[in-house]
């Protein structure tokens, strides 16, 4: 090869391995995207990252968690994200309105990842022991049969 067609090829090398948002020169063998390292971080959050599994997640307390954007008093930051546990937003969308101070969400049948309207109980955090899901199940037995005699 002529050192002509050399220094055309190394042209279209680059023209074809530059950054789709800013321009710069990149290795594509090493990031996939099309994007430079910079770039790629600012838009690859949420829906937009590799990596992305719908926006739910089991923290390693066992308990759902949902990515959240959006301002909420119940956010926390996990790494570069903010996340909301799924039954605290279930609780608070269904009774309209924010979990109280000193209260706890109770999953009645103690299985964390269930989480229906009807296995969530707010209960305080001094009466939140070992006789807890005792009193709820009591509780909820009683509404069922009220519910039932209406029938």
């Amino acid at each position: 090869m002529s050192k002509w067609s050399d220094w055309n090829e190394q042209k279209k090398i680059e023209a074809n391995n530059r950054c789709s948002t800013c321009g710069i020169l990149i290795n594509w063998r090493r990031i996939p995207t099309g994007m430079c390292r910079k770039c790629s971080q600012k838009h690859a959050k949420g829906e937009l990252a590799s990596n992305w599994k719908g926006g739910r997640k089991i923290n390693t307390g066992g308990y759902v968690e949902i990515y959240c954007p959006e301002p909420h008093h119940r956010r926390k930051k996990v790494g570069h994200s903010y996340y909301v546990l799924e039954h605290i937003l279930i609780w608070e969308q269904t009774h309209g309105k924010p979990l109280p101070k000193g209260y706890v969400i109770h999953h009645m049948n103690g299985i964390k990842t269930d989480n229906r309207p009807e296995n969530l109980v707010a209960v305080r955090v001094k009466n939140h022991g070992k006789w807890t899901y005792v009193r709820a199940l009591q509780s909820r037995i009683r509404e069922l049969e009220q519910l039932r005699l209406l029938i």
